[in-house]
């Protein structure tokens, strides 16, 4: 018992100094969203799923409290895995938003082909204390969990700060200079026929493995829907703004009218609103990017002012005519007004 103490107290103290540098900033950040989530779970009010893509909104223009859970590479299953294990600890959630995207239905970590593909889901299972495995992957899982000791970098990060240098100075300032620059059009053009290339090859390969792969993703959405519904919570399907070269280049796929099909179905399935952004006039405006899918901060801003719009016009006039994103606030919500679940922590 003694040695099993000792062992315990050295694993700790490991975990703990590993904490202090994580391996990279990327995971830095996307660990930050899910603390949020779990840190202001009493107070969350509307949360966004989804893939990387979610990361479209502007929380301040947004005037709620919430926060994007839409980590990179994110597939439907792991959608549905984290409102299973989320939703019981969000007593305020009134909102959900889901991020509609190219590989929302056709995509499978597992069949990626690599590693780090599943970095966000081995995060989602270093961050939270929720069991359950995705596609019973247990790898991802027993990894996740010891994210802090079995560490990608070797402890190189750690190293370094313990020797008092900064290890993420220029990973910080390329992730936060990218979401204010303003890319030129030809990168853009550049960025659109790479991306949709290897995101395309990737869907092809999955889809030849796995058939039916459309049909599962389809499947795990419309139970993460379900199970909000359930507990009151209104659901709405969206899909951001797309760089035009982007949006042109996917459509000559058939994952792209998939994606309308799937999304017009679940729509219709489950009594919710889908609004499709991706050929927005918001696109028409390359200063909105800072890649061809993916808005920078001006046109995050500029796309949560249209979204509240969109959103509040198909609202009851009462709620229309009250000034700025009030209709998505808890009180004015006619889908979770009046039932039983916590719905004012935004008056406190």
């Amino acid at each position: 018992m003694v040695f099993l103490g000792i062992g315990w107290l050295l694993l700790t103290g490991l975990e703990f100094v590993s904490k202090q540098w994580p391996p990279n900033f990327t995971h830095v950040r996307n660990l930050d969203r899910i603390y949020e989530v779990l840190e202001e779970s009493d107070r969350l009010e509307v949360l966004v799923l989804g893939n990387s893509h979610a990361e479209a909104l502007d929380w301040t223009e947004m005037g709620v409290i919430g926060t994007d859970l839409g980590l990179p590479w994110n597939e439907a299953v792991g959608v549905e895995h984290q409102v299973e294990a989320l939703l019981p600890d969000l007593p305020g959630l009134h909102t959900a938003l889901i991020a509609i995207t190219p590989i929302t239905f056709r995509w499978d970590n597992d069949l990626a082909g690599g590693s780090s593909y599943l970095f966000s889901r081995r995060l989602f299972h270093s961050a939270t204390p929720y069991s359950g495995l995705v596609n019973g992957d247990w790898h991802s899982y027993v990894r996740g969990r010891a994210y802090w000791l079995v560490r990608e970098d070797n402890w190189y990060r750690v190293i370094l700060g313990m020797a008092g240098r900064d290890p993420y100075t220029e990973e910080r300032d390329h992730y936060y200079n990218i979401r204010m620059d303003t890319v030129p059009e030809a990168l853009l053009n550049e960025h659109a026929e790479n991306r949709v290339a290897l995101k395309v090859a990737r869907q092809e390969e999955m889809t030849a493995q796995r058939p039916g792969l459309e049909r599962d993703g389809y499947h795990a959405l419309s139970t993460a829907i379900r199970e909000l519904q359930e507990e009151g919570i209104r659901v709405i399907l969206f899909t951001p703004p797309y760089y035009p070269r982007y949006v042109e280049l996917y459509e000559e796929h058939p994952a792209w009218a998939e994606m309308q099909v799937l999304a017009r179905r679940l729509a219709r399935k489950h009594g919710v609103a889908w609004h499709d952004f991706s050929s927005d006039t918001l696109s028409l405006d390359h200063t909105n990017f800072r890649d061809s899918d993916h808005l920078n901060d001006r046109g995050k801003v500029l796309f949560t002012r249209r979204f509240v719009d969109t959103v509040c016009s198909d609202e009851p006039p009462a709620i229309v005519d009250r000034p700025g994103s009030v209709c998505l606030s808890a009180a004015l919500n006619p889908v979770t007004a009046g039932t039983a679940r916590n719905l004012f922590h935004w008056a406190n």
